[in-house]
């Protein structure tokens, strides 16, 4: 039989795919190759009354970012990816995005999905380019989980 190899390096290569049991012992910590688009739930913080998602796709070695806020502000809101996670955010954005505008925006990354799942990352939006200490949402980045509400002692103002 001429297909009986063929169908043997078929079964090997299933059965390796499959293999391991309960214990996560010798296997690799790095994020699996991810095709599919991943959802952040971006959660409300400083008592912005903004809430939304940010979807992040594959796009060649890079990553789309959109990012869709039920949003009540007038003005632009800066946007970023940060190291760490939305509850002790590294100050230096990781990665700039392009301004919420209407709650809106959509940035193309010069990272791929792959690597920013693999470590712990978040995505925050500011209130404004005047108050950038003051954080409207935030979501962690393959975690999924919402992050612990921050308030400031900045009063509100009048940028929205």
């Amino acid at each position: 039989m001429k297909s009986c190899p063929l169908a043997f390096a078929a079964l090997v290569a299933c059965a390796l795919a499959g293999c391991g049991g309960g214990s996560d012992a010798g296997r690799s910590t790095t994020a699996p190759h991810v095709a599919a688009p991943v959802e952040i739930q971006l959660q409300e913080q400083s008592a912005s009354g903004e809430v939304g998602t940010a979807t992040l796709t594959a796009a060649s070695g890079k990553t789309k970012v959109v990012i869709d806020l039920v949003s009540h502000a007038a003005n632009d809101q800066p946007a970023h990816i940060h190291r760490a996670t939305c509850t002790d955010l590294d100050a230096t954005p990781a990665y700039p995005l392009n301004d919420v505008v209407g709650g809106k925006s959509t940035t193309v990354v010069a990272a791929s999905l792959t690597s920013l799942l693999a470590k712990h990352y978040a995505i925050n939006v500011h209130r404004s380019a005047k108050k950038l200490n003051e954080y409207v949402v935030c979501g962690n980045i393959g975690r999924n989980e919402a992050p612990a509400q921050t308030y400031t002692t900045d009063e509100e103002g009048g940028d929205y």
